[in-house]
């Protein structure tokens, strides 16, 4: 969430604000987006605000009436509870935060009105929920059955064997916009768009995630490709591959051991250590900046003699470096990203820009915006400023692949065909 300092620096940079446009100027949810929302989304609700550039998944097109988190069936509007429940919790992943705990009641109210104005679409369908149903409880048996849903369903060839978002399909993957866009570590459940509870996965199959090439299943349960019991099957066995959202510390400690420590990554005395989790932010004050890090966080684990002190860091990471497929895609997104190598961002450096530099000053409002996307970033996880930037280097040293080698056909690329006409797989 975001701090109250916080969104003041913000508004001080300026970059919240835009010109009056004639959309609903009467409205009341309009100046409450005016402040905080069109930096992002823009005045006209286009997704091309100032700092839009500077964020990958780029923010959401309000004119397209297109929204990923809805109980409603895909290429369907969503409720005003749908609208609500993004702008109360945000989007994990991504830089939109959640507004619950800074902005009043009747604001959010106010806000979900405004934000169905700028499609026409809303004033004439009327969004129905799908019925969803109960979890049933979870066992063996289920887990095992929604394995071999997971690859009858082929989800592994976005999400990969082991869930880690590094399947063959991974590298191609785009959303409706062309934008480069990565399939969810299925590991990180903290992460997930919509809520990581088994409900929640459960109705991501149901209704998609209009946009992207997240298909809804529930085609596939209508004309029994699929029945409901297995997808709630695949819902338990997705969820069984996170644990709950780690805590963060800023302490690491280090249990002492009697003997020797250990001298290689897969040796048993790990077992005594302690596991810290560290998140991992965007690097974008040195170059080569890099604004999508498939890096979100790392493991620590640290064991000393009285003498000595050994250190272990883990993580996932879905690029199989060195690989073409993976440099294109990071190309891609350099592609569409800002600032450029050559530009100097000196608001976030902290620098003078060098003579003849083109980039943003210390009072650009797209300086500010990165600035405080990185805060939120650091926030949104728990992890204090600085503690990722602290470790970079020092993991950058000792890189251990957490990833799998993914067995398949050549990748394919699948996108979601969502919107107004429905949400089918090509």
């Amino acid at each position: 969430m975001r701090s109250t300092s916080w969104l003041g620096a913000a508004a001080a940079c300026g970059i919240l604000a835009g010109p009056v446009t004639a959309q609903a100027t009467d409205h009341p949810g309009k100046p409450v987006y005016d402040k905080w929302c069109a930096g992002c989304h823009g005045v006209d609700g286009r997704g091309q605000g100032e700092a839009a550039a500077y964020m990958l998944p780029r923010p959401r097109d309000f004119t397209k009436a297109l929204y990923q988190i809805r109980t409603t069936a895909s290429g369907s509007l969503p409720t005003d509870a749908d609208i609500m429940h993004v702008i109360n919790q945000g989007m994990p992943g991504s830089a939109m935060p959640g507004w619950e705990e800074q902005l009043g009641r009747a604001e959010r109210e106010s806000l979900v009105g405004y934000l169905k104005t700028f499609s026409k679409f809303f004033e004439t369908d009327r969004p129905q929920v799908v019925e969803f149903g109960s979890a049933p409880g979870v066992s063996d048996e289920r887990l095992v059955e929604g394995e071999a849903v997971y690859r009858r369903m082929e989800c592994w060839r976005c999400h990969g064997d082991a869930g880690r978002g590094d399947g063959v399909s991974a590298p191609t993957m785009e959303d409706d916009d062309d934008f480069p866009i990565r399939p969810v570590d299925l590991t990180e459940s903290w992460q997930f768009n919509g809520g990581g509870t088994v409900e929640d996965i459960y109705r991501r199959f149901r209704t998609g995630l209009d946009g992207t090439p997240m298909p809804s299943y529930s085609d596939a349960l209508a004309s029994g490709v699929v029945t409901d019991e297995e997808l709630w099957s695949l819902a338990h066995y997705v969820k069984s591959m996170s644990g709950d959202a780690p805590r963060v510390r800023e302490v690491i400690v280090a249990r002492r051991v009697e003997g020797e420590l250990p001298t290689t990554p897969a040796d048993t005395a790990w077992a005594e250590a302690e596991r810290f989790y560290i998140p991992l932010a965007a690097q974008i004050i040195v170059p080569p900046r890099w604004f999508a890090p498939s890096v979100d966080g790392v493991w620590v684990e640290a064991l000393h003699n009285g003498s000595e002190l050994a250190m272990r860091f883990s993580w996932s990471d879905p690029n199989d470096s060195p690989s073409a497929e993976w440099s294109e895609w990071r190309q891609a997104v350099a592609a569409v990203m800002s600032p450029r190598e050559d530009t100097l961002v000196a608001g976030i450096a902290g620098g003078t820009p060098p003579p003849g530099a083109t980039g943003a000053t210390a009072a650009d409002p797209a300086a500010c915006a990165l600035h405080h996307f990185i805060r939120r970033q650091r926030r949104h996880s728990g992890a204090r400023a600085g503690l990722g930037t602290r470790l970079t280097s020092l993991v950058a040293a000792a890189r251990e692949k957490g990833g799998s080698e993914e067995e398949g056909s050549a990748p394919e690329r699948r996108r979601s065909q969502g919107g107004r006409d429905g949400g089918r797989i090509s």
